[in-house]
């Protein structure tokens, strides 16, 4: 079946919002939005945003880790201040070490990157009482998230100290703080029911907030519902995951259809709306450009629902969300982490303290493209090759209109019908083809000999696009001329520009020839090798594997990489082509293990086993650049020790488990704890829980490896 897609009547008049008094700094850059996009100086911007929390890695490698973003094509950092973390009991006030937001900030602006703060006060993110302090969640003499006098003074007394920790970093004043973000699902998740009374709160929030300094050109507020937590003053930022961990049920989701081209940008999977139809949602939500701040890049595991994001599974949800219209990609979670030691009491999410779900006390993974430990995952190569596109072609992008086919899937169970969209400038008559042939945990058709057909102004234009695979997707950069007839699209999936070339990929099969090949307007490359290039002002630079990376400095550019021996393709500007290999002298570091303990209930079923694990301590002295502690085991979930202190937990999931050594300064000997599979964590949607990928069950640890990182100046 030929897709057709119409051009037809302009979109609603585009409305510009009222610029606050902040969004110009001191060399006269300015930020302004309308109801399409982002502005900066006057040209349209769509830009990739990762969420990072500081305070859940540790300080002293924050950089590297910024830079492993900006490796990644991100340009703005956005991240969650957790009041608990600083403030946990009432007075004493925690800016040190992890919890140090200025110098993360600092950091993020040494690097090149832009900041988005989401500074709540409650703010969810899967942390204990939603980030509120306990004394907060637990006041007698007002109730949180209201105008009662009480809570706003503790607001108040919050955001001010907030205030003094950023003073003189909001862009303005030539800082990185580009953004801040109000409250977050407020209506959805807590927060009273009346929507004037929410109304009125969200207005005393902006207040205090400016009033203690933060005075940036961009407010946002979560916009799903719409009308939950909006003010004049805030733009709403969107979302879509492509599971719900949250979900009550223990068995697989339905379909979703986060995996369709859809004009609703009202994800229900992340917040329900019980007073208006989605139709009534998306008119109000055309006011305003579609933002996105929750993207879902990965899922969090809960202790009864374990799902496992796939790389292809983020990357389609990514291009689904671009060919609708998104224009600012808000990636969470972008960079995992673990929680920062409470003084009190564990820092996470829990149904026992009144947590809508469960969570692990320390691992905040989230199955992102950089995981709690910092590796990359396969899903940081494939959402790469798209923050690359928009760097380069996001300012024409961000002014499209979308156009969906009259030819649509008949829901997300549809595995034959294509699924495309179109994003089209009247001016130029030049446009963007985005097809997603992946739908999660499903089999799609293969498309051969594929066209599709647009009608524009009275004439009727044929693209052809050739085959599409299943679990593939493409975008494609076409023209429309003066005269009707067959148009040829750009030869392959867009890339980025290097020079004067554009870099395009496509399915050919993969070889050791870097580009396949190359010609005065293109440089071909083949789908995995995009995966594996990053791009810096001298050009692109392609690894041999996918979990390698390279970090630019100020003065030199480093390889990171687990492989004894890595390559790196360095195509330049001028067209020049050079290839440097690299190895590294084998480093082998012993790690042993030996039962030593186990617990059973009072019916003699066993709830645990402990191990010891020996590792090396000559490891100290070893030339790597990180050692990460590899564990394999049959279980519910496993805990790690050392001298009785939790250091990292895990829920299984049916992936290996990489701990990472040196931020827990390369102990000689740890203990593991594995929990039973049928010794779950009390829950109250029942003890059943599902795990998506296989699973063996048991209570044994069965494999454990050190897998040294190497790094070397290229």
């Amino acid at each position: 079946m030929m897709l057709t897609f119409e051009i037809g009547d302009r979109e609603n008049e585009i409305n510009v919002f009222t610029c606050n008094d902040e969004h110009k700094n001191k060399e006269g850059d300015e930020y302004a939005a309308d109801s399409r996009s982002l502005l900066y100086n006057y040209k349209r911007i769509l830009q990739a945003m990762g969420e990072f929390h500081y305070s859940r890695w540790e300080d002293d490698t924050w950089e590297e880790e910024l830079r492993k973003m900006k490796t990644g094509g991100i340009n703005i950092v956005a991240t969650y201040l957790f009041w608990i973390h600083h403030e946990e009991k009432e007075n004493e006030w925690n800016f040190s070490g992890r919890r140090d937001i200025r110098r993360f900030v600092q950091l993020c602006r040494k690097v090149g990157l832009q900041v988005f703060l989401r500074i709540g006060p409650w703010v969810h993110a899967e942390v204990r009482n939603g980030g509120f302090p306990d004394w907060v969640q637990r006041a007698k003499d007002y109730e949180p998230r209201t105008n009662d006098e009480g809570y706003l003074k503790a607001v108040e007394k919050y955001f001010n100290q907030l205030g003094k920790q950023l003073e003189g970093l909001m862009f303005k004043d030539g800082g990185p703080v580009i953004g801040v973000q109000l409250e977050n699902e407020y209506g959805h998740v807590g927060g009273p029911k009346d929507p004037k009374i929410r109304y009125a709160h969200m207005k005393v929030l902006y207040a205090l907030a400016r009033k203690a300094g933060f005075l940036v050109p961009i407010y946002t507020a979560t916009g799903w519902g719409y009308e939950e937590g909006m003010i004049e003053e805030t733009l709403p930022v969107l979302g879509g995951y492509v599971d719900a961990p949250w979900d009550t049920t223990t068995t697989p989701m339905p379909a979703s259809s986060n995996f369709l081209f859809i004009p609703y940008r009202n994800d229900a999977s992340i917040g329900t709306n019980r007073s208006q139809s989605m139709e009534a949602i998306n008119e109000k939500l055309k006011q305003y450009p579609f933002l996105t701040a929750e993207l879902g890049t990965g899922l969090q595991v809960t202790s009864h629902r374990r799902p496992y994001a796939s790389a292809q599974d983020i990357e389609s949800n990514v291009v689904c969300m671009l060919g609708s219209g998104a224009n600012l990609l808000g990636y969470y979670m972008y960079h995992g982490g673990i929680n920062v030691e409470g003084q009190y009491t564990t820092l996470n999410e829990e149904q026992r303290i009144g947590g809508y779900t469960t969570l692990p006390i320390k691992s905040y993974d989230f199955e992102a493209p950089i995981s709690e430990c910092g590796k990359v995952n396969d899903s940081f190569g494939a959402i790469r090759k798209w923050n690359l596109f928009v760097q380069d072609f996001g300012e024409v992008l961000a002014g499209m209109e979308v156009f969906l086919p009259k030819e649509l899937p008949e829901g997300a169970e549809d595995m034959d019908t294509l699924r495309a969209a179109v994003r089209f400038d009247r001016g130029s008559g030049t446009g963007f083809l985005f097809i997603n042939n992946h739908q999660r945990l499903r089999s799609m058709k293969r498309h051969d000999n594929e066209t599709i057909r647009i009608l524009w102004q009275g004439k009727r234009y044929g693209l052809r696009i050739g085959t599409v695979l299943e679990d593939a997707v493409y975008v494609y950069q076409f023209r429309l001329g003066k005269e009707e007839g067959l148009l040829e699209a750009v030869s392959g999936n867009i890339l980025c520009r290097l020079g004067n070339r554009m870099v395009v990929y496509g399915d050919a099969q993969e070889t050791e020839e870097i580009p396949l090949w190359q010609t005065d307007t293109y440089i071909y490359l083949g789908r995995g090798t995009a995966d594996r290039t990053a791009r810096f002002s001298d050009g692109l630079y392609i690894t041999g594997h996918k979990d390698s990376i390279v970090l630019e400095y100020e003065d030199h550019k480093e390889l990171i990489t687990s492989q004894e021996e890595e390559t790196v393709h360095i195509l330049s500007p001028d067209g020049k082509s050079s290839m440097r290999r690299f190895m590294f002298e084998p480093v082998y570091v012993e790690a042993v293990f030996k039962e030593i303990a186990t617990a059973s209930d009072p019916e003699g079923k066993l709830l645990y086993r402990e191990y010891i694990i020996e590792i090396d301590p000559a490891c100290r002295e070893k030339k790597v650049h990180n050692l990460y502690l590899q564990i394999i085991y049959e279980g519910d979930r496993a805990e790690i020790y050392e001298d009785g202190k939790l250091l990292d937990d895990w829920y299984t999931t049916g992936a290996d488990w990489f701990v990472n050594i040196r931020r827990f300064g390369y102990p000689s000997e740890l203990v593991l704890r594995i929990y039973d599979s049928f010794n779950t964590i009390p829950c109250t949607f029942g003890q059943e829980v599902y795990y998506e990928l296989p699973v063996r069950k048991g209570c044994l640890l069965t494999y454990i490896s050190m897998v040294p990182e190497y790094n070397i100046r290229l």
